[in-house]
C-alpha cells in the first residue's frame, strides 16, 4: 500500500510540476505577445523620440556648459526640468502617436505627430543654438535663419535672380 500511495504522490507531483509549466509558457507566450504589440506601437515613432531625446541629452549639456561658462549656479531645478523632458517628450509622442491610431486612422490630413515630434525637436534645438550662441557669442540661431532663407522663399516672395528663359 505504501508502493501505492509514493507512487500516487510523485504522479501528484508531476502533475502539479506540468501545471505549472503550462503556466509559465502561457506566462511567456502572453508577455512576448504584450512586447510584440508594443514594439509595433513604438517602432513607426522611434525616429521621433530619439531624435528628441538626442536633442535633450545635447541641450542639457549646453546647457551646463553656458552656466559655466557665464559661472552661474547650477540648480537642481534646471537638472529636473530636463529629467521632466526626458519623460514628458516620448509620453507626448506616443500619446500623439495613440490619438492618430484610434481617431485618424489611416488619415493623411492630420500628421499629428510629425507636428507634436516636429515642434518638440524645433524647440530643443532652438535652445542647443541659444545655449552654443551664449558660449560662443556667436547667435548660432539667425546664422541658421539667414543660411535657410537662402534655401527657402516665401509662397508670397518673387525670386529675385534672373533665370534665361529663351
Amino acid at each position: 500500500m505504501a508502493r501505492f500511495t509514493l507512487f500516487k504522490k510523485s504522479h501528484d507531483n508531476t502533475t502539479y510540476i506540468c501545471k505549472k509549466i503550462d503556466m509559465l509558457t502561457s506566462f511567456k507566450y502572453a508577455a512576448t505577445a504584450f512586447f510584440a504589440w508594443v514594439c509595433a506601437f513604438v517602432m513607426p515613432v522611434y525616429p521621433f523620440i530619439a531624435m528628441a531625446v538626442a536633442l535633450i541629452v545635447v541641450d542639457f549639456a549646453t546647457g551646463i556648459r553656458k552656466a559655466l561658462a557665464q559661472k552661474e549656479q547650477i540648480t537642481s531645478r534646471g537638472i529636473a526640468r530636463t529629467v521632466n523632458k526626458f519623460f514628458l517628450y516620448p509620453a507626448a509622442v506616443l500619446l500623439c502617436e495613440g490619438m492618430e491610431r484610434v481617431f485618424f486612422d489611416n488619415s493623411p490630413m492630420v500628421p499629428l505627430t510629425y507636428i507634436v515630434a516636429a515642434f518638440i525637436c524645433v524647440t530643443e534645438f532652438k535652445s542647443v543654438l541659444e545655449n552654443i550662441g551664449a558660449i560662443t557669442g556667436v547667435d548660432a540661431w539667425q546664422a541658421a535663419r539667414e543660411i535657410l532663407g537662402r534655401f527657402i522663399t516665401s509662397p508670397g516672395k518673387k525670386n529675385d535672380t534672373p533665370t534665361n528663359e529663351n
